[in-house]
């Protein structure tokens, strides 16, 4: 790992009147960062990131980073961790579940709060849906994670989290779908408002894929997607912002064999006339950029080749705030023993800079055709010792406004607040990594003292006990990850106290 310094600072100070607000950020690949400020050239900065794929990234309303997560969970432990704008790791931000594999995780504001945010993971690998809460005031301040890896969903889902407001303007819709379990043809929908988080609402919708690598691309206005595979299905589908319904409306692309064509990357042009998309059939083959024509009745058909290289890399499509696409590219040593060669290249070595790995390419022109978008690849530099791999920061279009005409575009009011709310406490153990993941809200006091029971009211652990000082609550909050791995199989009791009450719940260990 390299070291690096903390200038970042100055750049996140120095925002003007023009900020592109809470997507103005990115952090991304090996240490690069690049921040958007409306008027010029993006400019680059330098972190402490090393992401082999797509990140977790937001801002404030007026362009400063405020947090990030990336990390890389095929390991027997959590491995995520959450990082404010110091580079920091926050309070309570480690062992965080989450993949960060293409577009796993994503990050948007609590409606109607100035300080929360929900982190929503997707765990292609374990079969599981997350979603972590975090406050932080704003770049200035300390953050803390308040609710930790909390249960949304225990079933295989795919790389496909996105994020759409709904049609009022404010509340939230989180899209994902299953992944790997045939059919999977299921999406999973959440409704997040200022009371909370509703769901899952479940739309079958399209054909099943013969994997669970799906990415999707949402257009301007948050009513369509695109969605591929890398099993070759191009699909457009429609999105309801009032209800969160998806419908399918056309299929582009369906692969007649198991020969995978391999579809990775795709994003839609601002005007949404096009969808760029990238494609390699294997590994001796070349990458192709393709520019799809969406007004025409078979856009694949009469595709247009933007870009082809050979031999292949592996290459991703983000629109960026300033109306241009970018393209990254991961560096890959080609050792045909493997399917996926470039594992070994992750992380780099430091020794490894090349005109790949160090910049991104940019179309510029994207609502033009084909022949004048102008892709320059390898044209935009990250900065001295920063490198891509397969991705940028997953963000969702944090301006999208009502959606006028809809039948949805008022706002309802939120719930009045209980403040004399009772204490609750929720815990998860994930089977894998023998861990259990405690969660509490509205918790009385400002110290808790946790303590584990089996069956048969033996004593498993304390923590946070007297005199040595209780754990730390945090507006009502409470969040702590417990290693499970040398207790047997059963039934244990998780008892919380504080203060002024004391809460318990269970969970069984297989």
């Amino acid at each position: 790992m390299k070291y690096y310094i903390k200038l970042f600072c100055i750049v996140i100070i120095v925002t003007n009147a023009h900020s592109q607000g809470r997507n103005a950020n990115w952090v991304f690949g090996d240490s690069a960062g690049m921040h958007f400020d409306g008027t010029n050239m993006p400019t680059t900065f330098k972190t402490n990131c090393v992401s082999k794929g797509e990140t977790a990234t937001i801002s404030d309303t007026a362009g400063n980073l405020l947090f990030y997560t990336f990390g890389f969970a095929y390991l027997p432990q959590p491995d995520s961790k959450i990082y404010d704008n110091d580079f920091d790791v926050m309070i309570n931000g480690d062992s965080i579940i989450a993949d960060v594999w293409f577009n796993t995780d994503i990050i948007i504001p609590k409606p109607n709060s100035d300080s929360l945010y929900y982190l929503f993971s997707s765990l292609p690998a374990g079969d599981l849906m997350h979603y972590c809460l975090i406050s932080k005031k704003d770049y200035q301040a300390a953050g803390v994670v308040l609710l930790k890896n909390q249960l949304m969903k225990a079933s295989e889902m795919s790389a496909c989290v996105q994020a759409v407001k709904h049609g009022n303007g404010r509340d939230w819709w989180i899209i994902s779908r299953l992944g790997y379990i045939i059919p999977n043809d299921t999406f999973f929908v959440w409704l997040v408002d200022p009371n909370g988080i509703s769901g899952p609402y479940t739309s079958k919708a399209g054909i099943s894929a013969l994997d669970g690598t799906h990415h999707i691309s949402i257009n301007s206005d948050g009513t369509q997607f695109i969605e591929i595979s890398a099993s070759g299905i191009i699909e457009e589908f429609n999105f309801d912002r009032c209800n969160g319904t998806i419908t399918s409306n056309r299929i582009l692309h369906y692969p007649v064999t198991q020969n995978f064509p391999y579809f990775f990357g795709v994003a839609f042009s601002p005007d949404n006339r096009y969808v760029y998309l990238t494609q390699f059939k294997n590994v001796l083959d070349s990458t192709y950029i393709f520019q799809l024509d969406m007004t025409l009745q078979d856009p694949w058909k009469d595709r247009k080749i933007v870009w082809a290289k050979s031999p292949y890399e592996f290459v991703f499509l983000r629109l960026a705030p300033d109306k241009k696409i970018y393209v990254s590219h991961a560096f890959i040593h080609y050792n045909y023993q493997h399917w996926f060669p470039y594992f070994y290249w992750y992380p780099y070595p430091d020794t490894l800079f090349n005109n790949e790995n160090t910049h991104l390419g940019v179309i510029n022109e994207p609502d033009s055709p084909a022949v004048s978008c102008d892709f320059q690849p390898y044209s935009f530099y990250l900065g001295p010792n920063a490198r891509t791999y397969t991705g940028t920061s997953n963000l969702p279009d944090y301006n999208l406004g009502p959606l006028v005409g809809s039948g949805c575009d008022t706002l309802s009011l939120p719930n009045p607040s209980t403040g004399g709310a009772l204490g609750t406490v929720s815990a998860y153990i994930h089977q894998e990594w023998q861990t259990i993941f405690v969660n509490a809200q509205n918790l009385k006091g400002h110290s808790v003292t946790v303590t584990v029971y089996d069956v048969q009211g033996k004593e498993m652990l304390v923590m946070g006990k007297p005199p040595s000082g209780g754990l730390g609550v945090y507006g009502g909050y409470f969040t702590q990850s417990i290693n499970a791995s040398n207790w047997p199989a059963g039934l244990y009791l998780i008892e919380l106290k504080t203060e002024k009450e004391k809460i318990a719940c269970k969970v069984v260990k297989y």
